[in-house]
């Protein structure tokens, strides 16, 4: 399985082979196309991540077409990857057919793919409800292995059950590693998450806990390569865990 290591601004190559995506675009005021540093040292297979902000207005869709296809070729980028959330059709479609006649490829999350068929649809592993295998083999079913890819963000959550927003409350490395001890080893893990879990009380509420490890997240790249799927993201959670702490 191919591996691609996101790099956020600021963080440290990845340095062991691998392509990076680096995660340093966005669409802002204007529709325009933001970059958060000048030099950006590039690999023949690395990709450019853009994200899209609640600041970035109306404007032209051909222009900011233009704008993220430019930079593509002057930087060199194999590929783009949108991580979006409500950018419209239009800038979606143009991206699609003009990367598809540069045979560069174009990664979307599953909601964006009726707007780019020839797209890589990204599906996201951290789940605290459901089976990640399933969504795996239903996507693959859909779109075939080689247009799905694994987006990979380490878990490390606190959800206060019953829980409703399926997003739960971020830990820092630190808080885990109390909760963990006052759970005295009483941790499993998922397979259908894919994911070590606890539960603890706190007077009278109780807590589920979300986390993994490279143990978890190699079981994850497992379960995507047994239905067929070609490539990885791997997200540092933060600019002090350097994507190289992943399993390599």
């Amino acid at each position: 399985m191919k591996r691609i290591y996101a790099v956020p601004p600021g963080a440290a190559a990845v340095g062991n082979g691998c392509p990076a995506a680096h995660m340093i675009y966005r669409l802002g005021p204007g529709f325009h196309l933001y970059r958060a540093q000048t030099a950006v040292p590039c690999g023949p297979d690395d990709l450019m991540v853009i994200a899209d902000t609640a600041d970035f207005g109306f404007g032209s869709a051909a222009q900011a077409a233009a704008e993220i296809l430019e930079e593509r070729a002057a930087r060199g980028f194999r590929g783009i990857v949108l991580s979006f959330d409500r950018t419209g059709e239009p800038l979606l479609r143009q991206l699609a057919a003009q990367l598809d006649r540069a045979d560069a490829a174009l990664y979307v999350p599953a909601a964006f793919r009726p707007y780019a068929p020839g797209a890589v649809i990204l599906i996201p592993t951290a789940l605290s409800a459901g089976s990640l295998e399933v969504q795996l083999a239903e996507a693959v079913r859909a779109f075939g292995p080689e247009h799905v890819a694994l987006e990979i963000e380490r878990v490390r959550a606190d959800f206060l059950l019953p829980d409703r927003s399926g997003t739960g409350r971020e830990l820092s490395a630190a808080r885990l590693r109390a909760l963990l001890s006052r759970a005295r080893g009483r941790a499993f893990f998922s397979r259908e998450l894919c994911t070590y879990y606890f539960t603890y009380k706190d007077g009278a509420e109780t807590h589920l806990v979300l986390y993994d490890t490279p143990s978890s997240i190699r079981e994850k790249l497992r379960t995507a390569e047994r239905l067929g799927v070609e490539r990885a993201f791997l997200y540092a959670p933060d600019a002090a865990e350097p994507p190289g702490s992943f399993p390599g």
